[in-house]
């Protein structure tokens, strides 16, 4: 202020009154912090190198670690630098997984209140060895034969130093067999596993960047069950003087087991109530009130799976027929004669050479029973039928004229 009068026009201010100050619209500057990146210890120091262009209010200060926040004279203030020395206050940091501290100071500007600056930064601490689960269930039973053990890691390791036994072979990474994404590690094993086979995958040892190894060596074991239930002693065969017979079968599956669920049984394409009594199914025609005709040819089918608990369980079929006889005339002359059937894959194609004295049916059933195809035929010719749409698995073929069947079983594995 240079100049000034009263009212009256008297000069007040003989000599200029100054008033000095500064400006200071950012907030203190943070120019280094430690620790970062990965730890291996649970008790550092943590020091902040903090600069502001007029002065620090030091004792503004205080840092947060995780939840715990401490004030500044908990901490040991040193020219720019701030350092919560934790083993001083009894103090250690989590044996794994991340930390997240944030650091907050204030400048000395008293006008206009001072310029704050809170400063977060996170930093990983490994002290404690990897902890590793299996992902694939040990004591299962899968159908699969490329099914791949799996470990879940608690932190990601250094793929170079992975190291597991698959049946007594130790692999390593190098050798090209595993895949890790997301914390899981997967065991790709390069040919298929045989039916009834016993895995054993043990991860035996793998480390972090800083070091700190595996807990402890962790195993998975499954069976491995690559074909559908098995059947035997099917009766009647051929052919039976009963007009109510009891029709059965024996069902085995290993190692799995047969599913009773899954099993059922057809006869002349209808679905009957049979029992279960492992290992034998069986159905009571007498029983059911169920009878067949003299000359009367019958087809039974009966389906199964196994119990595989890893992808799609096994399935497996059995198709015969027998013939209720007449008195005095056997089987071959009442059921077959002039009539012969003989079936071939060629490519994608099913060649069905036939005889027929008389007019006759062809038909195709799947294993539920259900026909997918059908023609009339008579005489002696060839069938081809398109199989671009049959699915591989068990089909039936059957020749029929009135009483007269045929039936031969076509297996499709392409």
């Amino acid at each position: 202020l240079t100049r000034l009068r009263d009212t009256a026009g008297r000069l007040m201010v003989w000599e200029p009154i100054c008033a000095r100050f500064r400006i200071d619209l950012v907030p203190p500057t943070v120019l280094d912090k430690s620790p970062t990146g990965i730890i291996s210890d649970t008790i550092v120091d943590i020091v902040v190198h903090v600069r502001d262009n007029v002065a620090l209010d030091w004792s503004s200060a205080f840092l947060v670690v995780i939840d715990d926040t401490f004030r500044s004279s908990e901490l040991i203030i040193a020219g720019d630098s701030a350092v919560f020395d934790m083993s001083s206050h009894g103090y250690h940091l989590p044996d794994s997984g991340d930390v997240r501290v944030c650091f907050n100071i204030d400048d000395s500007a008293r006008v206009c209140g001072p310029n704050h600056r809170e400063y977060c930064w996170t930093f990983s601490v490994y002290a404690s060895p990897i902890l590793v689960t299996p992902e694939t269930p040990s004591g299962i039973i899968v159908s699969c034969p490329t099914y791949p053990p799996m470990w879940r890691f608690s932190r990601d390791p250094v793929c170079s130093t992975i190291v597991a036994t698959i049946n007594g072979v130790k692999y390593r990474w190098s050798d090209g067999y595993f895949v890790y994404s997301s914390r899981l590690l997967t065991y790709l094993p390069p040919t298929s596993w045989s039916h009834a086979e016993s895995v054993v995958a043990c991860l035996d040892s793998a480390f972090d960047i800083v070091g700190n190894p595996i807990y402890d060596t962790v195993c998975i074991s499954f069976v491995v069950d690559l074909q559908g239930p098995e059947f035997s002693n099917n009766t009647p065969r051929d052919s039976t003087r009963q007009a109510s017979p009891t029709i059965a079968v024996t069902i085995h599956d290993e190692p799995a087991g047969v599913d009773p669920d899954s099993i059922f049984m057809f006869i002349n394409d209808s679905l009957v109530s049979a029992t279960w009594s492992d290992p034998i199914l069986s159905f009571d025609c007498a029983a059911a009130g169920m009878s067949f005709e003299r000359g009367e040819t019958v087809l039974v089918v009966v389906r199964a799976r196994d119990r595989s608990q890893i992808c799609e369980p096994n399935m497996n079929a059995i198709a015969w027929q027998f013939v209720r006889t007449p008195v005095g005339v056997s089987e071959e002359k009442g059921i077959k004669a002039g009539y012969s059937i003989d079936t071939k894959v060629t490519g994608n194609e099913l060649i069905v050479n036939y005889v027929s004295t008389g007019e006759a049916d062809l038909f195709i059933y799947d294993v539920m029973g259900r026909t997918i195809y059908q023609t009339s035929i008579s005489g002696k010719s060839t069938v081809k039928v398109p199989l671009a749409n049959f699915a591989n698995g068990v089909y039936l073929v059957e020749l029929k004229s009135g009483n007269n069947r045929i039936l031969r079983k076509l297996m499709l594995f392409r």
